[in-house]
């Protein structure tokens, strides 16, 4: 019971620090404080996009459907949303779910983030609603091209995917994006929905839609290959020292759903300068490819990779690689970041070329 309560209270201060920061965004805005968006903390001094800003999108009749774009300052970021003008149609086949079976439906959806720093789509600042006016249970998690929690990109950088809703009947189905319970950024989104059994979900082609418009970013003071930094990470103070070199390999693991995929590594030496034990923690690391789209772990599949080794003694010293998937020739950028971002940060990029 003490365990439910205190993840509770988890949740509950996380949702507070959203609202505080869609507060503070929106002051920003209007000249009254700086913009403090817990996501852009390790690339604040990014250079910003030419064409980052964009106008509104004019709405029919006062209202945002199919086909329009529209801006959000959510928890995660200001950004813009293209909505699609398609409706796939499918079936859950989730045996997991308690809604194995059910008819469900798909929306493409295109978002771009023209904020200055990091950030994306927060999966918490969005409310999908039935014609029944009851909130519909999400259930894209487990499904191809699912966007809701895939959206951390780098700024300028866009990235499509289907948004998916549960059917429960013919009318009119909402999707309300607020930040930080209401007391920031808000739209409403309406769709006139009519069941179909075509086009079906499987026919959704991603390619048909344009890949990322991420460009390389001029970043001040950021580090890169072959450099040694200090950082205050979640887990102790550590020590980081990179490598130059890059070395070229194969995910052979049968179990890894990149089985196949080409991979790239760069030596990394870390130690412990704290006085107590401590080390690397992984939640502090985030990847970004050449696309400037989050990259996904697969470090698990080599005995040196160094990202879950775990706390040392003070002064110890652990080797190995951060390992990265190969995505395409261009810049790629490692972000460390302690506490949700309020902490220590730190930005390296470098550029692959295959």
């Amino acid at each position: 019971m003490k365990k439910a309560k205190w993840y509770v209270f988890v949740l509950i201060f996380l949702f507070i620090l959203g609202a505080c920061d869609g507060v503070a965004n929106d002051a920003a805005a209007e000249g009254e404080l700086p913009a403090n968006n817990q996501n852009e903390a390790p690339a604040q001094n990014q250079a910003q996009p030419e064409d980052t800003v964009r106008e509104e999108t004019v709405t029919h009749d006062g209202l945002v459907t199919f086909g329009d774009t529209f801006q959000f300052n959510g928890s995660s970021g200001n950004i813009e949303i293209s909505l699609g003008s398609d409706v796939f149609w499918g079936e859950l086949d989730n045996t997991w779910s308690q809604h194995h079976g059910a008819t469900i439906f798909a929306i493409p959806i295109t978002i771009r983030n023209i904020s200055s720093g990091t950030g994306g789509l927060n999966p918490f600042d969005f409310t999908q609603f039935s014609p029944d006016g009851l909130r519909l249970d999400s259930i894209g998690s487990s499904l191809d091209y699912d966007i809701t929690w895939e959206s951390n990109m780098r700024a300028g950088a866009s990235q499509t995917g289907l948004l998916y809703f549960l059917y429960d009947d013919d009318g009119e189905y909402v999707l309300e994006f607020s930040a930080g319970f209401g007391f920031g950024d808000s739209q409403e989104v309406i769709f006139q929905i009519e069941q179909a059994n075509t086009p079906n979900i499987s026919e959704f082609d991603i390619n048909s839609f344009s890949p990322s418009t991420f460009v390389p970013l001029v970043i001040s003071d950021a580090h890169t290959l072959g450099d040694t930094f200090t950082f205050s990470g979640s887990s102790g103070d550590i020590e980081i020292a990179l490598g130059t070199e890059i070395t070229w390999r194969i995910v052979e693991n049968t179990w890894s759903q990149h089985h196949g995929d080409t991979v790239f590594s760069i030596p990394v030496s870390i130690t412990n300068t704290g006085t107590e034990t401590g080390g690397f923690n992984p939640f502090d690391l985030t990847q970004f490819g050449s696309d400037g789209l989050r990259l996904p772990s697969v470090g698990s599949s080599f005995d040196d990779d160094i990202t879950w080794e775990g706390s040392m003694r003070a002064g110890a010293t652990q080797q190995g690689n951060f390992f990265f998937l190969y995505v395409g020739d261009g810049q790629y950028t490692i972000e460390l970041a302690a506490g949700l971002g309020f902490g220590d940060s730190v930005e390296v990029i470098f550029d692959v070329i295959r």
